[in-house]
């Protein structure tokens, strides 16, 4: 997206605000990144899971909710590293929608210059390279 805009003559973002346009862009990388939603899903979905086989357990023996209790520090563990991985993931994520909204806004704000001294591939591959997650 980031790109087009940069190839757009001058005169059209004349008539354009470049807030609107950095809000656009703003709204595709959350867009993207809402694909780190479903491993939250997953984390609720096991806890559901597993509560709802405490509730199996006492109601079919305690016997068996004994070994259900026993196996969940083996469940909790992953989940627990899981969530911490994607809270970092999650953090990382921002901050390089944060650098390239940033990026981006400055670039369309300034198309004049930027299309003056041809920066615009140099520009989309800074913006591209910004939105890595390390």
């Amino acid at each position: 997206a980031l790109k087009s805009l940069l190839r757009m003559d001058a005169a059209w973002h004349d008539g354009k605000d470049a807030g609107e346009l950095s809000s656009r862009l703003l709204s595709d990388l959350q867009q993207m990144k809402g694909v780190l939603g479903p491993r939250s899903a997953q984390t609720i979905a096991i806890i559901f899971i597993v509560v709802g086989g405490l509730g199996v357990s006492f109601e079919a023996s305690w016997e068996l909710t004994l070994v259900t209790l026993g196996i969940i520090p083996l469940i909790v563990l992953p989940v627990a590293i899981t969530s911490k991985y994607v809270a970092r993931i999650s953090d990382k994520a921002r901050g390089a929608a944060d650098a390239a909204n940033s990026l981006a806004s400055s670039s369309v704000s300034a198309i004049r210059t930027v299309r003056a001294f041809s920066l615009e591939s140099r520009i989309n591959a800074r913006f591209h390279s910004l939105l890595q997650i390390p």
